[in-house]
């Protein structure tokens, strides 16, 4: 994986995202989250590969099944892609899901989850949020070891 992020910032090798995406890919598919998490965000943005929001949340939701990756990113943009619609049918009851797992954490991201959560709150009706609630608690039982 650090050859990935040596490829993407150019540090002591010539700049290149497709090298970069390559080598994500090899940590990725060995099971590292962060790589998993980083390979989405180059599916994001087209960095190196083709843009491609499916291969976007396919990475992200990789990245928060196979072992948080630091600051919940994977699920952090998970929720914003579905509040977005973004790669999937805009769904705000899946983004209060993914807001609301970040949001309990002690992540880097919770405060921006909590955000989150106040603004699809606005959005979505009590029953909706019970059952962004209650998505969030089976993806938990699902996901927790």
């Amino acid at each position: 994986m650090n050859l990935a992020l040596l490829y993407y910032s150019g540090l002591g090798v010539a700049q290149d995202y497709s090298e970069s995406a390559r080598w994500y890919r090899k940590a990725a598919e060995q099971g590292d989250a962060i790589a998993r998490y980083e390979l989405g965000i180059a599916y994001e943005h087209g960095n190196g590969v083709l843009q491609d929001y499916s291969q976007t949340i396919s990475w992200y939701r990789k990245a928060a099944e196979g072992g948080r990756t630091p600051g919940m990113d994977g699920e952090y943009s998970l929720g914003w892609l579905s509040e977005h619609g973004y790669g999937t049918t805009q769904d705000c009851v899946e983004a209060y899901k993914w807001y609301s797992l970040v949001a309990q954490s002690s992540s880097r991201r919770s405060a921006d989850a909590k955000s989150a959560l106040a603004r699809m709150s606005a959005l979505i009706n009590p029953l909706q949020v019970e059952e962004g609630k209650g998505r969030a608690e089976t993806w938990r039982a699902q996901h927790t070891p």
